[in-house]
């Protein structure tokens, strides 16, 4: 039986994801920076639903997303703030947080609940993409495992991690930064992650109309 870990994200739009990309490689210009931002690959993204599943459950899930995604339009959201949060309590993890309204916040508990049936545990690295390169992480582990019961529902936390580790506000020197920013975010994807839970692969993504 394989099994993979994924991610069922929002993806923003491209104006979004370049400022990432721009305090990603600020970081990256001070030794903070964990992995560098791509389009394909470590994909900035607003995770809706984290865990394991088995892959002949992804095409299920792909057909229960395609069928949720018609009574959703396209989401209004803002980047409300920048924040830093303890990883392994020795690295603050950077994130722009995301104002989490109602429409957002509906989508991630139909999404949590289409995808909770076909949750298994996640027991080591073969679940990700390069994993027998990485290995997993214990926050990783934790993450994956832990979604439902820790991190969803009332605990769901709507940020996009910027990869990039005590890397503070003062630091990013670009000013064109200028919170909150509103976007319109329209695509959702299923993603394979990496370690540290990264977007990496992408298994299937639909549009909001």
């Amino acid at each position: 039986m394989a099994i993979k870990a994924i991610d069922i994200v929002l993806v923003p739009p491209k104006e979004i994801q370049v400022l990432c990309f721009a305090v990603n490689k600020a970081a990256a210009k001070v030794a903070k920076s964990r992995f560098e931002f791509g389009q394909n690959d470590y994909v900035p993204h607003i995770t809706l639903i984290l865990g394991c599943v088995e892959e002949t459950s992804i095409p299920k899930i792909q057909k229960l997303l395609q069928q949720l995604v018609v009574d959703y339009s396209v989401l209004d959201l803002e980047l409300s703030g920048f924040g830093l949060y303890e990883k392994l309590n020795v690295q603050k993890k950077a994130y722009f947080q995301i104002d989490l309204n109602d429409k957002l916040l509906a989508l991630h508990t139909k999404v949590a609940e289409i995808v909770r049936p076909y949750l298994l545990p996640c027991k080591d690295a073969s679940v990700l993409v390069e994993g027998e390169k990485t290995g997993i992480s214990e926050s990783s582990s934790r993450f994956l495992n832990n979604f439902l019961k820790d991190y969803a529902f009332e605990n769901y936390h709507a940020h996009i991690s910027l990869g990039c580790f005590d890397f503070e506000e003062k630091e990013m020197l670009l000013e064109n930064i200028s919170l909150p920013i509103k976007f319109k975010a329209s695509t959702v994807s299923i993603y394979q992650i990496g370690d540290g839970c990264t977007c990496r692969e992408e298994l299937y993504s639909v549009q909001l109309e």
